[in-house]
């Protein structure tokens, strides 16, 4: 079976709320791999300051409690852009 033919089947077996999630995840997907890094620098940029640092720490506990850690000890994605790309002290 190919990918695709795999994709669809998993797709038909979803609830409708779950597949529409999924493809509000693809529209995006979609809208986003044509960026360039610097295209996606730009958003983070446009978005500093959005948190403050308790709305950021608070987030970050959340995922930590739900998730077990924010990112992979290899690739810290998530500290980077709370820590360096927003502005908070």
């Amino acid at each position: 079976m190919s990918t695709i033919e795999t994709i669809v089947e998993d797709l038909k077996a979803l609830p409708p709320a779950r597949l529409e999630a999924v493809a509000e995840m693809v529209r995006q997907f979609r809208k986003t791999s044509g960026m360039s890094q610097e295209e996606r620098h730009a958003i983070f940029t446009r978005t500093a300051g959005a948190l403050s640092a308790e709305e950021a720490d608070e987030m970050e506990r959340v995922i930590q409690e739900g998730c077990g850690r924010v990112a992979s000890p290899k690739v810290s994605v998530l500290p980077y852009t709370l820590r360096t790309i927003l502005p908070i002290t």
